[in-house]
């Protein structure tokens, strides 16, 4: 259950194991309540390091790369969302696509999503 009137944050945890065809564009990433816009991000699921720039363009300063975690696992900010009361009632929607590459995908495994609150 998440408390009241509280902000949070949403991550992807996943770990890359033999990963293709997330090497050119990013995934878009929402997460908000069900009724409400949604916040919105994108990133780069490899690490930068194994990233394979597209015609050597720079990547844009809004696009984030993944961060490795102490336990193994990676994660991206997928977004954050307000909670303004109880959240009993109400449905939180979150995404992950990447639609541009019309290629196949694989190597991913995840871990599930993790809810923070913020300060």
């Amino acid at each position: 259950m998440l408390s009241p009137k509280t902000h949070y944050k949403a991550y992807l945890v996943y770990k890359v194991r033999n990963v293709y065809g997330f090497e050119f564009y990013p995934v878009k990433l929402s997460v908000g309540v069900v009724g409400t816009e949604g916040s919105k991000r994108a990133a780069y699921l490899e690490p930068e390091r194994d990233r394979i720039p597209i015609d050597l363009q720079p990547t844009p300063n809004d696009v984030q790369f993944p961060k490795a975690r102490v336990d193994g696992w990676l994660e991206v900010e997928m977004g954050e969302f307000f909670n303004e009361g109880c959240m009993n009632a109400g449905e939180l929607e979150m995404s992950a696509l990447e639609i541009e590459g019309g290629n196949w995908k694989g190597g991913l495994i995840f871990q599930g999503i993790e809810i923070r609150a913020i300060a």
